[in-house]
């Protein structure tokens, strides 16, 4: 069961660490199944990105407990999903940080006054 339960594991975090490249290097097809896949995979890794590492976390300890980490492909599976984590907080920490570059962009192109000349009932919206 434990070598089932490893290799099973390989399998998924290639998943995981494929969702994780997703968001540094989007696949770039015009359309089918591997845009919505792209699309799907990058909409999962960016803006449920702490919510996909919860999910892989407790999928990451079932395995263990079912001794998914005593062979070879659970063992560079554990791998491969530690180093995706790690790419996917990047990537997160990145996203976090936007709304400052926004800001300045808007700043630099209307002025520093810029929300005092939004009309109140646009600026509730």
């Amino acid at each position: 069961m434990s070598l089932v339960a490893s290799i099973l594991f390989a399998l998924l975090s290639l998943v995981g660490a494929a969702i994780t490249y997703n968001l540094y290097r989007p696949l770039r097809y015009r359309g089918g199944l591997l845009l919505g896949l792209s699309f799907f995979g990058g909409w999962l890794g960016s803006e449920l990105a702490l919510h996909h590492l919860v999910v892989q976390v407790v999928v990451t300890v079932v395995f263990g407990l079912l001794g998914a980490f005593k062979h070879p492909p659970g063992q560079a599976g554990l791998a491969l999903t530690a180093i995706s984590w790690g790419a996917t907080l990047v990537a997160y920490r990145r996203g976090m940080r936007t709304d400052r570059a926004v800001e300045a962009a808007l700043v630099e192109g209307l002025g520093a006054d810029y929300r005092a000349r939004i009309r109140p009932e646009a600026a509730d919206r």
